[in-house]
């Protein structure tokens, strides 16, 4: 049977190539620590005017995003006529179309 790779040896040598930098690092090293600084400066100054996507963000960040339960207790379908409150009384009579003309 003949291969294109011997045995024991890899088909990448070299392993697969490094990634300089992801656009999140590059960004990292791009601001400094005093621009950090202005930004979130910036953010509780927004959340305090009463801009709410700055005030989530800032409550997202401090005290981690809120999670919600979701618990079951009864799976029986409601009663219509407890949900929607209304009963129908005499209801018309339904005539053909053809009884209509």
């Amino acid at each position: 049977m003949n291969t294109r790779w011997k045995k024991g040896q890899s088909g990448n040598p070299n392993g697969r190539p490094k990634i300089k930098d992801t656009a999140a690092e590059v960004i990292r090293k791009a601001i400094s620590v005093k621009d950090w600084e202005e930004m979130a400066k910036k953010q509780y100054e927004l959340a305090l005017s009463g801009d709410t996507k700055a005030y989530v963000a800032l409550a997202d960040r401090a005290f981690g995003k809120v999670t919600q339960k979701n618990e079951v207790e009864d799976i029986t379908p409601p009663d219509p006529r407890k949900v929607f409150r209304f009963q129908i009384v005499n209801p018309p009579a339904c005539k053909p179309e053809s009884a209509q003309k």
